[in-house]
């Protein structure tokens, strides 16, 4: 019953708090990802600037939409214990 009224179970955090975190640090490993590339010309080996660039990016990417389905993943598993 604890996952229909949005919190986790043994926890006290709110599903909805979850997803905001990890959206927050999506954002911010996005930001990093973006500055990077200022940094990338000036890195020694390119390739890796551009590697550390585009992982940052898809990343942070990859953890806005993980915040975004959040609730719904964890309320889906609630489900079926």
């Amino acid at each position: 019953m604890a996952a229909a009224t949005g919190e986790l179970i043994g926890t006290g955090t709110t599903l909805a708090a979850g997803s905001r975190r990890v959206m927050w640090h999506g954002m911010f490993l996005f930001l990093l990802g973006m500055l990077t590339a200022f940094v990338e010309p000036r890195v020694a080996n390119v390739r890796i600037g551009l590697a550390a660039h585009l992982v940052g990016l898809l990343n942070g990417i990859f953890l806005i939409a993980l915040g975004a389905v959040w609730s719904v993943a964890v309320s889906r598993r609630g489900l079926r214990e």
